[in-house]
């Protein structure tokens, strides 16, 4: 049985994340979010969308609502100091499926954009020493897409959505 795939852009309109120039996070990782959504369709896979005005709470209790096993991957991008490159997905301790699903994508869509794979790593690992995203839900994936801060990483990153929808559809279809 295939599992439902939600997506998810990182913040919303009232918390944008980082902001590099005139860009912001959230406007990023919802262009991530509509260009996959796109692809994957498609490919004949059809996304559960989140609602990015919803809080990250709002999204949680929606989910775990409706959707309790689904595969829920929120999108973000990193900023350090210009230089960091590379893409990384957290997961929760426990969670094979999960676990199994990030590895085998990180590794594909790292290699085909020729970006740095920063591996697998537990939420417990991220700079927040947790994430929301991945603990509340039985299988949330929260993949950091980039360094937004470095030109390079952040033209590699530019074909990421298209890639990671060709990945993706195996699983989903």
């Amino acid at each position: 049985m295939k599992r439902t795939l939600i997506l998810s852009a990182g913040h919303n309109p009232r918390a944008k994340g980082a902001q590099v120039g005139d860009t912001s996070e959230y406007s990023l990782n919802c262009r991530v979010v509509m260009e996959l959504t796109d692809s994957l369709r498609k490919l004949g896979v059809n996304p559960v969308v989140v609602d990015s005005s919803m809080s990250l709470t709002e999204r949680i209790a929606w989910i775990n609502s409706n959707y309790p096993e689904a595969i829920c991957i929120e999108f973000h991008h990193n900023v350090f100091n210009k230089k960091a490159e590379g893409t990384e997905v957290f997961f929760k301790a426990g969670d094979k499926i999960g676990f199994d699903l990030g590895k085998k994508l990180l590794s594909l869509v790292a290699s085909k954009l020729s970006l740095k794979n920063r591996g697998m790593k537990l939420a417990s690992q991220s700079a927040r020493g947790s994430l929301a995203w991945v603990s509340r839900l039985s299988h949330g994936l929260l993949w950091e897409v980039c360094f937004m801060d470095n030109p390079e990483d952040i033209t590699r990153g530019v074909g990421f959505p298209e890639t990671l929808a060709q990945c993706l559809s195996p699983e989903f279809t």
